[in-house]
């Protein structure tokens, strides 16, 4: 769900992109325990599949919130301006991408052994 931040457009990319890593560190943080824990010889695989399942909650989340943005009735409950607060979409869209090609190259591009 970090991701979403991405959508967020109220700091400058440089500060939105520090909080973004900042709220990562746990998720890497647990990510390395769970591979020590299970041993290494599945990271890639479990990472690559963290990774497409963490993109996808984040695009359904976000295909919601612009659904229920685009619903006529919210414009009666809410102003314009806090749906504004979402509109970043090509910095959501890069990390989005980003995570959804990682994860596929983790789990499909073939191991190589020196």
């Amino acid at each position: 769900m970090v991701n979403i931040l991405a959508f967020v457009n109220q700091p400058p990319w440089h500060i939105k992109a520090v909080i973004i890593a900042v709220f990562s560190i746990p998720a890497v943080v647990f990510l390395l325990l769970g591979a020590f824990f299970r041993g290494f010889s599945h990271t890639r695989r479990n990472v690559g599949i963290v990774l497409l399942s963490a993109s996808a909650l984040s695009a359904l989340a976000m295909l919601s919130f612009f659904c229920v943005w685009a619903s006529p009735d919210m414009a009666r409950y809410f102003s314009a301006d806090i749906f504004h607060c979402f509109s970043d979409t090509v910095s959501g869209i890069v990390c989005l991408s980003l995570y959804v090609l990682i994860g596929f190259g983790l789990l499909f591009i073939p191991h190589q052994s020196a």
